[in-house]
């Protein structure tokens, strides 16, 4: 947090917020850390996939379906694609 008072596009310090606050379960915090990330690089699909799921966990199905897409289009394998797939197949 005192990166981000200096620096509030510091992105692995926004990173590591947004995982925390997923784990203690601040979603709309997490959305905002998120959010945030996906507009400082948007050709980041791991941004974009934790985007996709704090929106599903809230309860957004059409931002999370949407985003889990960009994430898919962006991810650096196969194996990364396949998973997502499966997410979205659950999810649709």
């Amino acid at each position: 947090r005192e990166v981000l008072q200096e620096d509030s596009t510091n992105i692995m310090a926004t990173y590591t917020l947004g995982l925390l606050q997923i784990e203690s379960g601040q979603l709309e915090k997490a959305l905002v850390s998120f959010e945030k990330l996906v507009s400082l690089q948007p050709f980041n699909g791991e941004f974009y996939f934790y985007l996709a799921d704090v929106q599903q966990k809230t309860g957004d199905r059409k931002q999370a379906i949407l985003n889990y897409e960009k994430a898919k289009m962006l991810a650096p394998n196969d194996e990364t694609r396949h998973a997502i797939d499966d997410i979205l197949k659950e999810i649709k």
